[in-house]
């Protein structure tokens, strides 16, 4: 990895929810030191789902954060529930839908 500033775009897309109910999914990117300890979350949009009815159950999370990393940190992009009405909530992305691309711009 370079020091020096990354774009980092992605969309997460669900075509198959399971959860029975409605919630509320967003996404964000975290930025971790080369330690492993989390610096920053940089935030993502966020979709609201109502029900496993295969008309209603796609959910797409997507974004672009621009953040500078030193040499030795790293980032994740992760996905997190506002609210569920299912506790057995589980709406996987599709991984042939989904993608993210990290792109270096400067130092």
């Amino acid at each position: 990895l370079i020091a020096g500033w990354y774009n980092i775009s992605c969309m997460l897309h669900c075509t198959e929810g399971t959860a029975n109910n409605q919630s509320m999914i967003w996404g964000f990117v975290e930025k971790i030191a080369s330690n492993g300890t989390l610096l920053y979350e940089h935030f993502l949009c966020s979709s609201y789902y109502k029900d496993d009815s295969s008309e209603y159950d796609n959910i797409v999370v997507c974004g672009d954060v621009c953040m500078y990393l030193e040499v030795g940190q790293k980032f994740r992009i992760r996905t997190d529930v506002s609210y569920s009405r299912d506790k057995n909530d589980d709406n996987p992305p599709n991984t042939s839908l989904s993608y993210f691309w990290c792109q270096y711009m400067f130092t």
